[in-house]
């Protein structure tokens, strides 16, 4: 048998009963044995706070889901419906929107049994009207000063929420609305900044060019110096002026001299090189003392002077010439002791023959350093390629070939450890030794050691030659040509005048008379 049941809903009856069902039976709804089944009823959705946030191209709600029993959810867009969402999706989003409009918004629960649960409370907001970003800066300029570099533009907005100044690409400063200057006091000297200027707000960020700058390097103010002469020294024909000068921050520097405020020398020196001798030409002045001085100007403009005191005393320099001629005779410069240190070429005329073994480089070494000892001793040199090429390693210095009646100058390779050598066949006579002819070794080690010092090898060769001059004890020829490598030596007017006395003045079997008095105290030995 079936059972028909039939559900009877009844309403609340008053009192603190609940809702409740009745199932109807035979019996009668009245019959105390009758089923009841208790449903629960919930009551109206609600929904909790809602936030409203205005966006340039949306509205974004979101609320509070507190119901259990919702739906979905209505959304009311100033009172009327645009939109709805499933139960438990408490975020909706307004794209139909317009910039600088006042929307309101209210959000309805609802269910089956309610059509309109407890509506939330109206939340509004207005969309943003979109910013425009500012006009970039103009006119924009970057000056360097030794105290920083100053940014300058023109500001071409009117809507700007300030600057911001960037130097290599990282910002370094914000500005403030208006501004239209900045002065980096951070930059180092010597380097190059690059800078921009951006105008920027809420919209975005416009940028001026780029420039750059440099804050310059002080200039260094350069220092010269003279070396020598000293103050004092006795100045004789030509006169060798050694110049020192620094500059920290230029290549080249003009270097003048000067005579009594007569320029002498005026050129262009390479700030690397430091150092130079000048041969300073005192031939046409008279007894008397003089000023030489020394200016340096840089590229900036700068100008650095020294100046010492040199004096002519044309007596002076005769009387120490002959105290140097007479030491010089006591001398032995050679075994066996009666070859004396001062010698007579025969022959009035220098001749130097180059072996074709030289290079032409090597040959106009040579050509150079005869003529540094011709403008100091005014002894008179010719140098010429010779159709020899060697005398060997060991020539025989007493007994050199009789065809030959010059100063001859090799490359060889020979054992003694010396970069060169020079022997020649010496005649005794009175008071003299004579020369006729010479001949100079340099060793190949030597050219091959300094082929890049040219200097070194004009001194090898000068200081050899200088050995078949009328004195020809070593320190006279250290005193020829050092002056090129070392301060400590220097060619003496003395020693100038007395090679010339020797040459044009004296006979080879003259005597050097004894001097009256001594005022000079350097003579040396072989």
């Amino acid at each position: 048998m079936f059972l028909l049941l039939s559900i009877a809903i009844y309403g609340c009856s008053g009192g603190t009963e609940s809702n409740y069902a009745l199932a109807d039976n035979p019996a009668g709804p009245n019959s105390e044995n009758n089923p009841t089944f208790s449903i629960p009823t919930a009551g109206a959705p609600a929904v909790g706070a809602l936030t409203v946030t205005a966006y340039p191209d949306k509205m974004e709600l979101k609320w509070q889901d507190t119901s259990p029993s919702e739906d979905g959810f209505k959304i009311m867009k100033d009172g009327i419906t645009a939109g709805e969402t499933p139960r438990n999706i408490a975020v909706w989003t307004d794209t139909q929107i317009l910039p600088g409009t006042t929307y309101c918004y209210k959000i309805i629960p609802y269910n089956r049994e309610y059509a309109q649960g407890i509506v939330s409370r109206e939340e509004c907001a207005t969309i943003p009207v979109p910013i425009t970003s500012p006009a970039a800066p103009s006119n924009f300029t970057a000056s360097a000063a030794s105290d920083g570099i100053t940014l300058s533009w023109s500001d071409n907005s009117n809507n700007e929420n300030g600057f911001r100044i960037a130097r290599n690409g990282v910002l370094i400063q914000t500005l403030p609305a208006n501004a239209t200057s900045y002065k980096d006091t951070t930059a180092g000297v010597g380097t190059a900044y690059c800078y921009t200027a951006s105008a920027f707000n809420d919209g975005g960020a416009n940028s001026s060019v780029q420039q750059c700058a440099t804050i310059p390097v002080p200039n260094q103010v350069p220092t010269v110096s003279i070396v020598y002469p000293t103050a004092g020294e006795l100045a004789y024909k030509l006169t060798r002026v050694k110049i020192n000068w620094l500059d920290q921050d230029d290549q080249y520097l003009t270097l003048r001299i000067f005579i009594d405020g007569t320029e002498q020398v005026n050129i262009e020196v390479e700030t690397a090189s430091y150092s130079k001798w000048f041969d300073i030409d005192f031939t046409d002045y008279p007894d008397g003392d003089y000023t030489i001085s020394a200016e340096v100007y840089d590229s900036h403009g700068a100008m650095k002077s020294v100046m010492t005191q040199a004096r002519v005393n044309q007596a002076e320099v005769e009387d120490k010439a002959m105290q140097f001629l007479y030491l010089q005779s006591t001398i032995t410069c050679a075994n066996p002791e009666t070859f004396k240190c001062i010698v007579r070429w025969l022959e009035p005329a220098h001749i130097v023959e180059v072996s074709p073994l030289f290079t032409n480089e090597q040959f106009q070494m040579i050509k150079d350093a005869a003529a540094f000892l011709t403008r100091y001793t005014s002894i008179p040199f010719e140098v010429r390629w010779s159709s020899l090429e060697t005398f060997g390693p060991n020539p025989n210095c007493y007994d050199l070939p009789v065809d030959i009646n010059f100063i001859f100058i090799y490359p060889e390779n020979y054992s003694e450890a010396t970069l060169a050598k020079t022997c020649a066949p010496r005649d005794i006579a009175t008071g003299y030794t004579t020369v006729s002819k010479a001949v100079i070794m340099v060793q190949n080690t030597a050219l091959n050691q300094f082929a890049g010092q040219p200097e070194t090898l004009a001194f090898i060769y000068a200081h050899e030659i200088a050995h078949t001059l009328p004195i020809i004890n070593h320190e006279s020829a250290r005193y020829l040509m050092y002056p090129y490598l070392n301060d400590s030596y220097r060619f003496s007017p003395e020693m100038a005048r007395a090679m010339e006395m020797l040459y044009y003045n004296f006979a080879p079997g003259d005597q050097i008379p004894t001097p009256a008095h001594f005022t000079i105290g350097y003579i040396s030995s072989w």
